[in-house]
């Protein structure tokens, strides 16, 4: 019951201030991660609640839909289980420490004298608001807006950098990721032209060769 109490706490000093918890706020790797196994219930809930919702809204639409979305639907929930979603749990486990682990690193090479745990703390703790109402249709996109900017407050106030600092090292990779993304989208059509090429030239020399043999 204390640790549901001590989550409440921190849940409410995130939200409401973000900037003192992240000044006084010194827990270690042991708390950070029994915290993260909290928040991470409620998206796997919703998850669950969700899929559950669409079944039963399914079951009273099917009549009335044209086939065609009765058939995506019914695939998209086939391929849905309590299973999946304990799945999909454990992975974003595994995906908070990859990102953990990347920020961390970008945040020392921009500066950063902080240590694991600082980055940990701004990553984790910065990630509640979304953690806990992403799920929300229409405020989705301010939500994560919201934690995308706590992240970055608590990577300068952890990292001893400034808030400029901390944002270029959040965005760098997915930067990176999207500028490689245009580049080889804009190498398609050489690439499929080349492509082209190759293939032609090899019809031709398979042509050439079974005449000769003729």
């Amino acid at each position: 019951m204390k640790f549901i109490i001590n989550v409440y706490k921190r849940i409410k000093e995130i939200i409401l201030r973000p900037e003192s918890f992240f000044k006084k706020n010194k827990d270690g790797i042991e708390e950070i991660s029994k915290f993260l196994l909290v928040m991470l219930i409620v998206p796997a809930v919703t998850s669950i609640i969700r899929q559950a919702y669409l079944s039963y809204q399914l079951s009273i639409l099917e009549g009335y839909l044209p086939l065609e979305i009765t058939t995506i639907v019914q695939y998209q929930l086939s391929n849905f289980s309590i299973i999946t979603a304990i799945n999909e749990y454990f992975l974003s486990i595994i995906l908070y420490i990859i990102i953990t682990l990347i920020t961390h690193f970008l945040w020392r090479v921009f500066g950063g004298r902080g240590l694991l745990e600082d980055s940990l703390r701004a990553v984790i703790y910065g990630s509640t608001p979304y953690l806990l109402f992403g799920w929300v249709p229409l405020g989705g996109t301010l939500i994560f807006l919201y934690s995308f900017y706590l992240i970055i407050l608590g990577g300068a106030i952890n990292h001893k950098i400034s808030k400029l600092r901390s944002l270029i090292a959040i965005i760098i990779i997915p930067a990176i990721i999207t500028v490689l993304f245009l580049l080889n989208m804009a190498r398609l059509p050489f690439i499929y032209s080349q492509i082209m090429q190759i293939s032609s030239a090899l019809n031709e020399s398979l042509i050439n060769e079974s005449l000769f043999y003729y």
